[in-house]
């Protein structure tokens, strides 16, 4: 096992090193002029040239990328020339807002895909599983970003149950209980698209476990139906499900640039759509260096619970 998973490590190194390259020379072709962005439109040309030389942006691409590179090995991330202060100071900050909904909308997708899933193939061809199908169908077709238009729409503009936007109040300090409603809307915006991909999955996996021998035997014996349902068939459904889940939760860390915009959720999304804007290279290169680095460790996560519940699955 040991000698495999660090196969995946080392698989996971050129991975992320492509992924850095390649947005590297996405920003470069970026039209815009990250000095003119700084300095403004009433910037003189002297003044833009002293800054691109103090930024190196009259260096060539791969120099820079090398000198970028290097500094990461050595754990400086640069610094931020639209921020004026460190990289790694504001992706850490800002990271920790989107894992805060991220975690939150994982979780959520989780619950509602896993209820959904087994409903539907426990109550196969009924009306329910019908209804479940029609909302598993319509989460999976609605892009979130529109979806989160909507709810805001509903619950934060006509009923006003809810907060537009934000990770608190204004004033005072923000605990869980004055976080929540503004976790509501943007979690369950995430969690639908995953939660909806995670029943059909799990539906048809426990319609095709259900009809097996073994939970004939089951039931021949007499044990009761939610023992079967959940310790015998689902407990069976799940190592095969692990990898969507870690591909879900990638899903759900990315989708958090869109819907961080949205809500105004001060995490990484938010930051890299403001640092794109900008210009900000280092600051782009740094948020999605920590979003591919997660990406890479969940699926390698759930690689090792699906080993764990089921050694026969490594390869």
């Amino acid at each position: 096992m040991i000698r495999v998973l660090l196969q995946r490590l080392a698989i996971a190194v050129p991975v992320l090193l492509g992924v850095s390259i390649l947005v590297f020379a996405l920003m470069e072709w970026i039209p815009g002029d990250p000095a003119l962005a700084i300095l403004g439109p009433m910037a003189t040309e002297e003044n833009l040239q002293n800054l691109r030389e103090e930024l190196n942006l009259n260096e060539p691409l791969v120099v820079r990328y090398g000198t970028w590179m290097q500094g990461i090995l050595q754990g400086d991330w640069g610094t931020s020339y639209s921020m004026e202060r460190p990289v790694w100071e504001e992706v850490r900050e800002r990271f920790s807002a989107t894992l805060i909904l991220a975690g939150v909308a994982f979780i959520l997708c989780i619950l509602l895909g896993v209820l959904a899933g087994v409903a539907m193939a426990v109550r196969q061809n009924s009306l329910l599983e019908k209804v479940i199908m029609v909302a598993v169908t319509a989460g999976i077709s609605t892009p979130a970003f529109w979806l989160g238009l909507v709810l805001i729409q509903i619950f934060a503009i006509h009923l006003g149950w809810l907060p537009t936007g934000g990770m608190g109040p204004a004033m005072g300090e923000v605990g869980w209980m004055e976080l929540l409603p503004y976790l509501v809307l943007p979690a369950l915006t995430l969690s639908l698209v995953a939660a909806s991909i995670i029943a059909r999955i799990l539906r048809a996996r426990m319609i095709e476990l259900l009809r097996m021998d073994f939970i004939r035997t089951a039931r021949a014996k007499g044990l009761p139906e939610r023992t079967i349902i959940w310790r015998h068939a689902f407990r069976n459904a799940l190592p095969p499900l692990l990898p969507l889940l870690g591909i879900q939760a990638g899903y759900v860390l990315g989708g958090a640039v869109y819907v961080e915009s949205i809500f105004q959720w001060p995490g990484i999304g938010s930051m890299l759509v403001a640092a794109i804007q900008s210009r900000d290279l280092l600051l782009v290169q740094g948020g999605v260096l920590i979003v591919a680095t997660t990406y890479v460790l969940l699926n390698l996560l759930a690689d090792i619970l699906q080993h764990a519940l089921d050694p026969r699955t490594l390869s």
